[in-house]
Parts: C-alpha cells; sequence; structure tokens
C-alpha cells in the first residue's frame, strides 16, 4: 500500500460545513464510497475535505486495499 499524496483537511470552511452535518450522516458518507480496485469501501483515516462548487469533496485512500478514492457530497 503505496501513498504518494498526504491527505488532510486543507479547507476550513469544508470543515465547517461537514461539521454542521449530523455524525450519523457524516458517518455514512465516510463508509459508502466506491474503489474501482475493490469495489466497496470506506475511507481510511487521514482523508481531507475541500469544497467545490457542486459540494464538498472527501480525498483519501481505502480502508480495505489502499487505493485513492474521492467522493462528491452534495
Amino acid at each position: 500500500m503505496s501513498r504518494e499524496k498526504d491527505f488532510g483537511i486543507t479547507d476550513v470552511a469544508a470543515y465547517a460545513e461537514w461539521m454542521k452535518l449530523p455524525e450519523n450522516v457524516r458517518k455514512m458518507l465516510l463508509a459508502n464510497a466506491f474503489c474501482v480496485n475493490c469495489f466497496v469501501t470506506s475511507f481510511a483515516p487521514g482523508y481531507a475535505i475541500r469544497k467545490e462548487k457542486y459540494g464538498l469533496v472527501i480525498e483519501g485512500y481505502c480502508d480495505k486495499c489502499g487505493h485513492e478514492i474521492a467522493r462528491v457530497c452534495d
């Protein structure tokens, strides 16, 4: 499992918006992403959140196989 990028929360505004979501919704979003390597996944600790035009984007690594993954939360 080679990790070339270090992910972390880099967008303070995105983090503030993320924290407005109920905890159960945040957990559901982190546990429900798609990995092209193993097909079903959740984010490993150390993900990053940033705000984009269409909503929040979570970037990180698959908890199962370590492949890089992302999820848009609109």
